[in-house]
């Protein structure tokens, strides 16, 4: 529902499975646009990135940080996180952020026919290439 004010104040009702009230005049960042969801499984976060990418992506809040393409890309990373958290908690937002990460920075240089292994706790990290068969 929403509500317009003026001389003749009118109410509109719009089907959506989500609203996103994002105002950049006033400088947010995305972090604090307002997520509307008619139910949780109204939108995947695929869907919910691509949403908040169109409403409040803009590479001249941060000029001076890197090219379009850099602040797109963290944007994006950004805003996986937030969707993934939203719609599926926080140990599917930890795990997507990660994944994003080790396939950006890592999975380029993992050797033709390995794989890298990796045991990552607090205090301690362990690591190691195993051979892989063509069948994996």
């Amino acid at each position: 529902m929403l509500t317009i004010s003026g001389p003749a104040p009118e109410t509109l009702h719009i089907p959506a499975p989500v609203a996103i009230e994002y105002d950049d005049g006033l400088f947010w960042s995305f972090e604090e646009a307002n997520i509307l969801l008619a139910a949780p499984t109204a939108v995947t976060p695929a869907e919910l990135v691509d949403l908040l990418d169109g409403a409040c992506f803009c590479a001249s809040d941060d000029r001076e940080a890197d090219s379009w393409d850099t602040q797109h890309d963290r944007f994006l990373l950004d805003a996986q996180e937030m969707a993934t958290r939203l719609l599926l908690g926080d140990e599917a937002a930890l795990l997507e952020r990660l994944r994003a990460v080790l396939a950006y920075r890592t999975q380029w240089f993992v050797p033709e026919g390995s794989r890298f292994v990796a045991v990552i706790g607090r205090e301690a990290m362990d690591l190691r290439i195993e051979r892989v068969s063509a069948s994996s």
